[in-house]
């Protein structure tokens, strides 16, 4: 029992410091600015799909080069906005700016987030 928990807890660690966007590092990402914009899940209204724009999405049919992929090649979930910062945070960035926007009956979370000093 000792170790399937330990191995859950690295897991879970490994998990949240191996997620990449476009192939870069959460703490990589070559940009001093980048914009998250996020909207709830229909099904599952307590999750939320993100994309993430540092200038690399250039049409709409690139906006999964904004996806945040986790160590197993899948979009990464959120439990909420505020999950998406704290992951953020711990990763270099920081909270800049909101807008929330609705859009065809939908929230629309846009969040502009710096580069930690």
């Amino acid at each position: 029992m000792k170790k399937v928990l330990t191995s859950i807890a690295i897991m879970i660690c490994s998990f949240s410091f191996g997620q990449t966007v476009n192939g870069y590092k959460l703490n990589e990402i070559p940009a001093d600015y980048i914009e998250i914009v996020g909207t709830s899940k229909l099904l599952k209204p307590m999750q939320v799909s993100i994309y993430v724009d540092y200038g690399q999405i250039a049409r709409y049919k690139d906006i999964s080069k904004g996806h945040v992929i986790g160590e197993d090649g899948k979009k990464a979930p959120f439990n909420g906005m505020l999950g998406v910062l704290n992951v953020f945070s711990k990763n270099g960035w920081e909270l800049d700016q909101t807008l929330m926007l609705t859009v065809g009956g939908a929230n629309v979370a846009h969040f502009i987030l710096k580069r930690k000093k």
